[in-house]
């Protein structure tokens, strides 16, 4: 049966909102060392995306000022060629 990513994802969500609702409850020592171990994957992955995400944002503001200026420049041209 096909579900669609948005049902998916919330599903995942809820999901692990309620494991780490249980392994709170439990306070069993290994399961909190468990949850340690994923606390630190989890740090790495959104430390990867970071270094991801600011380049892509940087270029993305670099070719906006770029374009404007050049849209500007061409602006500048067909006022003159129409004059």
């Amino acid at each position: 049966m096909f579900r669609s990513l948005s049902v998916l994802v919330l599903a995942a969500l809820v999901g692990g909102l309620v494991l780490g609702a249980v392994i709170h409850a439990t306070e069993s020592p290994v399961l909190t060392t468990g949850a340690e171990t994923f606390e630190a994957v989890g740090a790495l992955w959104l430390n990867a995306l970071r270094m991801t995400i600011v380049p892509l944002v940087f270029s993305l503001l670099v070719t906006g000022v770029a374009s404007a200026a050049d849209a500007a420049a061409t602006g500048r041209l067909a006022a003159r060629a129409f004059a």
